[in-house]
């Protein structure tokens, strides 16, 4: 009777961490879900049109449907991640690292966002045109969501910021980067998980800005042991991203504001903003670290071994994420200018 009565309990004990081996499942369905999802909606989307007498360039640049697929492709990872904690038996929020957050926090958070997008902007715009210039690399913007009305821009908060960061920080820094660090050291847990940031946005030109984007989020849920300040990093980041160019759009004025490269004070002025933004991020990351040397995330003291399974879904989805980021930057640039 007393085993059967432990037997019970057990079966109802949540795990508080997630592990290697939810980090790596994780990464590779998160590659694998949204692609599928989005593929079916869109053959769906087109039968519809086709069944309704239209033609599948009414769909093609849909705005409404755009935003459609994006949103559907985060919530069924979203629904992933609730059937797989379920499944496992695990604590979703302490495992997540998600608590209450602290003000002060919140507010170094956003500033963190504000600087690392300043900074970073006239770079990131640099690289792009570098690459259009050694790669002939110019991605084509018939599927962008770059809002010109109230009611896309209101869309795009809703399938480019809100979802998408709530969903992306859960399963790239809540689960695949906390999962890492059972066997994997700090830094090394820090770099791989941005590195599986970076490339699963599919697109040469985000390639830097997604990497240090991503390590730097990382670094500020490291010390502060709570996903909710990467989230409103990523929040900030989007938010002014989109905002802006909404802005843009509805002046006139976005075509004011290309860049001419090939005058090399403007490129001194990218640096040098990259450079202060750079520091204003470091800065505002040591204040975090100092703040919150109590709450940090504790991590594996050295690298170790993974298991047979662990290296499988690993090597499977880091080679996927290859192939994808691969397939997506082609595909982004079939419409280019070059």
């Amino acid at each position: 009777m007393k085993n059967n009565e432990i037997g019970k309990i057990n079966d109802n004990v949540f795990r508080s961490r997630y592990n290697v081996i939810d980090s790596v499942k994780t990464f590779f369905y998160s590659l694998i879900i949204p692609e599928v999802v989005i593929f079916v909606a869109s053959i769906l989307g087109l039968v519809i049109v086709r069944l309704s007498g239209g033609s599948d360039a009414t769909i093609s640049g849909n705005v409404p449907f755009l935003i459609f697929l994006n949103v559907i492709g985060n919530l069924a990872l979203l629904v992933y991640f609730v059937v797989y904690v379920r499944h496992n038996k695990i604590n979703a929020l302490a495992a997540t690292k998600i608590s209450r957050p602290k003000t002060v926090n919140i507010i170094l958070a956003v500033g963190i966002g504000i600087a690392a997008f300043a900074g970073a902007y006239l770079f990131v715009n640099y690289l792009s045109y570098l690459f259009g210039e050694w790669f002939n690399y110019h991605p084509s913007n018939e599927f962008s969501l770059s809002p010109t009305s109230v009611g896309s821009y209101i869309g795009g908060l809703f399938a480019l910021v809100v979802v998408p960061v709530f969903v992306e920080e859960i399963i790239y820094r809540g689960v695949v980067f906390v999962g890492l660090t059972e066997k994997f050291n700090a830094i090394t847990s820090i770099l791989l998980s941005s590195f599986i940031f970076m490339i699963i946005h599919n697109n040469l030109n985000q390639t830097v800005y997604q990497f240090l984007l991503g390590l730097v989020i990382t670094i500020v849920v490291y010390y502060t042991g709570n996903l909710v300040y990467g989230m409103v990093i990523h929040f900030t980041n989007n938010f002014i991203s989109l905002t802006c160019d909404f802005i843009l759009n509805m002046t006139g004025t976005k075509e004011k504001f290309v860049l001419n490269f090939t005058d090399w004070k403007i490129v001194l002025i990218a640096f040098g903003a990259l450079i202060v933004g750079a520091g204003i991020v470091a800065l505002l990351v040591y204040v975090v670290k100092r703040l919150n040397a109590e709450d940090k995330l504790v991590a594996s003291e050295r690298n170790m071994r993974l298991s047979k399974t662990e290296i499988i879904y690993l090597v499977i989805a880091v080679t996927l994420a290859v192939i994808l980021w691969i397939v997506g930057t082609i595909s982004s640039a079939g419409g280019g200018n070059g």
